[in-house]
């Protein structure tokens, strides 16, 4: 494995070394089979110790995400001559059978152990002569009769040699996945199959890959030969799918900045007699859709009907590790009618009801919430199903979450569910559906259904790849001329809020709210330190507050309403990148119902971490603050998001 990879446990997928200045770039786009994979082992092997070539095997014009990304790279030059500029980072050559194309499979894994590149017949007889004169150190030709005697022999003689903690699956056939993230198979030593669980055979050689596996530990990237049976029997060994077929450069992209720009969130509406809808759309768990179609397609994220109306745009987790400032372009260039909700269901595909034990579901809900906590994720669409044994599993482990999609229906038919405590689980309806005039025809029969007695909370999922931005704004703006203001078009995150408030469910009373300080520094850097920065609903740097005067320090939200208060949410330094060690030390959390008369409702001392999610004893009041006598190593207090959840008295 590359001396440039960072892979510690609690990571879902690796990450390798900072991008040199300057890449070097190639395009396979035009080239045989053979050649891409050929290329994108030679990517493996260049960049496990610092990323320095960039692949390009399908990208569209205006997609040039180098560009967007802030990397400089050379245009786009031969293959062969790449190969001659970086022979020396290849030892050799493993030549694949054409008659047993998963040998393509096998060798990428190979490759990685004996720093060789993975070819064809044909290619052998170039690279054997001058100027390259490489030496064949295996040659797969004739060695097996079909797949499975390839796979034995992968079992016995490699993957107990491979990193068990991912597991790689793509399509060696000669129209399948021959470029796409093998480079982070060489580069990482890890194992490629591609199985299809349908078949009884394949599906017994998938199980003895994954009987070395452990739940959570493990995961499986790129894609399987059909949906259903993937996602089902990776759900049954708590391994999550991260779809990932199409996506190239992640040796490159891996290595980028982990820091987010997360977009401030617009004040909820009033709760209202409404029937509230919130468009999801579909297919973010891919992240090779993130890199590609989400970006490029002219009624996805490009369009510029884009922002007219909330739509909550599903995307991975996972990208923290596989491309964090591809994420960030969209935080970025997100307007307030845009939000980033996870995709299913969390970080990796998975599906909830299948897994091995709740335990082990327990230890996924709280690595997704680790993922959240660093990217302002907090709303799943899940698929398909959470069983009601299941339902305090992703509120305890997953606190960060205000509310969740699912795909099924519940008994009954109803259209969502309060959790053991206090989550809404929501079904989507119509769910990933991308008929427009179906789409309109079943939400126009459900308003006009709706009784009006209570608020109702809707939230379809539209399919990306058929409906987009115009299709959703379609239908938007259909309703809205047939029923007027009796139907309101929110965020996920908002419609969570709503839902909560119409419920009596704590939620997030202070977002938004009035917020004053006992004092502020003056701006610095480009940074605003109002005390509002608090309540935005962004942590990043620019919108924290700052107070470095001596003594005590506070900063108080005013609820405007008397709340009963049951669990805080504070966000320090370390949150925005700054030091861990100018996190928040000692402070304490008052309530007031005057703002005068203070009492405590929690007290902490000698805090370390960088966010603090905690429950405490119901309160009521309508005044919060954050009392610090020990802001962190340089005296200063810094807050960057506060949050204060509770039931409006």
């Amino acid at each position: 494995m590359g001396k440039s990879i960072d892979w510690p446990i609690g990571q879902a997928l690796p990450r390798f070394g900072a991008p040199v200045k300057k890449l070097d770039s190639v395009s396979t786009i035009k080239e045989p089979g053979d050649v891409k994979v050929m290329m994108a082992t030679l990517q493996g092997l260049v960049n496990r110790e610092q990323p320095q070539l960039l692949v390009y095997e399908k990208v569209w014009e205006k997609e040039n995400w180098a560009r967007e990304l802030g990397l400089e790279a050379e245009i786009p030059a031969d293959c062969f001559e790449i190969l001659k500029k970086y022979k020396d980072y290849v030892k050799g050559l493993i030549i694949y059978d054409e008659a047993v194309r998963d040998t393509i499979n096998i060798g990428t894994t190979m490759a990685g152990f004996e720093d060789s590149i993975v070819i064809s017949e044909r290619l052998a007889e170039i690279l054997t002569k001058e100027p390259y004169n490489f030496k064949v150190v295996s040659d797969l030709r004739g060695k097996f009769k079909d797949k499975f005697e390839a796979y034995d022999y992968a079992l016995e003689n490699i993957w107990p040699n491979c990193t068990h903690r991912l597991i790689i699956g793509v399509d060696a056939s000669e129209n399948g996945h021959l470029a796409y993230i093998r480079d982070v198979a060489v580069a990482g030593c890890i194992m490629v199959f591609w199985l299809d669980p349908r078949e009884e055979k394949e599906a017994e050689y998938i199980k003895k890959f994954f009987k070395d596996t452990k739940p959570v530990e493990t995961y499986y990237a790129g894609w399987w030969p059909e949906e259903g049976a993937g996602i089902k029997i990776g759900s049954e060994h708590g391994i999550p799918t991260v779809p990932a077929d199409y996506f190239e450069n992640y040796t490159v992209y891996s290595g980028m900045e982990q820091k987010f720009d997360i977009p401030t969130v617009p004040k909820k509406p009033k709760l209202e007699n409404k029937f509230y809808v919130a468009f999801m759309v579909s297919d973010g768990d891919n992240i090779q859709y993130c890199e590609h179609a989400m970006k490029t397609d002219d009624v996805l994220w490009p369009n510029e009907e884009r922002g007219q109306y909330p739509i909550s745009w599903t995307a991975s987790p996972a990208l923290i590790d596989a491309a964090p400032q591809m994420l960030n372009y969209y935080y970025k260039t997100a307007t307030d009618n845009d939000l980033i909700i996870s995709g299913p269901s969390g970080v990796g595909y998975t599906d909830p009801q299948r897994w091995p034990g709740n335990e082990n579901l327990a230890k996924y809900c709280k690595l997704t919430n680790e993922y959240f906590r660093k990217s302002g994720f907090n709303f799943i669409a899940a698929w398909n199903f959470i069983r009601d044994d299941q339902d305090f599993v992703y509120e305890e482990n997953c606190p960060a979450l205000v509310g969740m999609s699912i795909q099924e229906r519940f008994e009954g038919q109803k259209m969502f569910k309060i959790m053991k405590d206090e989550m809404p689980l929501l079904t989507a309806k119509p769910r990933y559906d991308g008929d427009e005039p179906r789409v309109l025809r079943i939400l126009t029969e459900d308003i006009e259904s709706w009784d009006g007695k209570a608020p109702m909370f809707y939230c379809p999922q539209a399919v990306s790849w058929e409906m987009g931005v115009p299709g959703i704004n379609r239908v938007y703006k259909a309703l809205k001329e047939k029923f007027g203001d009796k139907v309101e078009f929110v965020r996920a995150d908002h419609l969570a809020m709503l839902f909560r408030e119409a419920y009596g469910c704590p939620y997030n009373a202070a977002l938004r709210a009035k917020v004053t300080a006992s004092a502020t520094d003056q701006d610095e850097d480009g940074i605003h330190y109002c005390p509002c920065n608090v309540v935005n609903g962004s942590f990043s740097r620019k919108n924290g507050w700052k107070s470095s005067v001596e003594g005590d320090k506070w900063i108080c939200v005013d609820l405007e309403d008397t709340y009963k208060i049951s669990r805080y949410v504070l966000m320090n330094a370390e949150c925005a990148y700054y030091d861990k060690s100018l996190n928040t030390r000692d402070f304490k959390i008052q309530v007031s119902a005057d703002g005068k008369e203070w009492k405590d409702a929690d007290r902490v001392t000698g805090n370390t971490d960088s966010y603090i999610d905690k429950k405490i004893e119901p309160i009521e009041g309508r005044y919060v603050r954050v009392y610090i006598t020990d802001g962190g190593a340089d005296g200063a207090a810094r807050i960057q998001e506060f949050e204060v959840h509770g039931v409006k008295v």
